[in-house]
């Protein structure tokens, strides 16, 4: 009995309807690792069925920015039913941007914003899915021995990326997923490549 009651529980959650087309978008500044982040989301990307456009390779910031508002500007143009939409970047970065082919900064807001109820009415209600593959700071992340118990103790940085993270993204922008290679103010080594294993 308790089973059935669970069970009709679970029926009873929203879910996102994912019977339309799914698309992606993919900004790539060249840097050590980037041909094999393109492979792994392509692969990714058509074991899912998402259909992509060509990579946005090595652009300014201004040429990114307008790959991203093309894109949006396209998906709400549609005909067809678009269920989920993904935005993935592969570059440098810093705090909150990504670094463009000369070295320029473009915000990650920049990136994310475009797809709000309000400029993108077509993805209202709709998942929307951001990676950013980029460093977010110089900071080195030592990692945890396999085995080992982690201090449970949250330390002032993490305190700080937690009271962050709450002020980051305005309410007004919903239904996303953003995920990040990398904690606020620390670098990475290549994120995409944990798709690979």
């Amino acid at each position: 009995m308790a089973r059935q009651m669970a069970h009709s529980r679970i029926q009873e959650i929203d879910r996102y309807d994912l019977t339309g087309k799914r698309r992606a978008l993919m900004l790539c500044t060249t840097h050590a690792g980037a041909d094999g982040d393109l492979k792994i989301m392509k692969k990714l990307f058509d074991d899912y069925g998402v259909q992509f456009d060509p990579p946005v390779i090595n652009q300014t910031a201004e040429g990114m920015k307008k790959a991203v508002s093309d894109f949006r500007d396209r998906i709400n143009r549609s005909p067809e039913n678009i269920s989920c939409v993904f935005v993935v970047t592969t570059s440098h970065g810093g705090q909150d941007v990504i670094v463009d082919a000369d070295n320029n900064c473009l915000s990650v807001k920049d990136i994310i914003e475009p797809f709000g109820d309000e400029l993108c009415p077509r993805m209202k209600g709709k998942p929307k899915v951001f990676i950013i593959d980029a460093c977010r700071g110089s900071r080195n992340d030592s990692g945890v021995l396999q085995n080992s118990s982690a201090d449970t103790t949250p330390s002032k940085a993490d305190e700080t990326t937690r009271t962050y993270r709450s002020s980051r993204i305005p309410p007004c922008i919903n239904d996303m997923l953003v995920a990040y290679s990398a904690m606020t103010g620390n670098c990475i080594i290549y994120f995409l490549e944990l798709f690979s294993v």
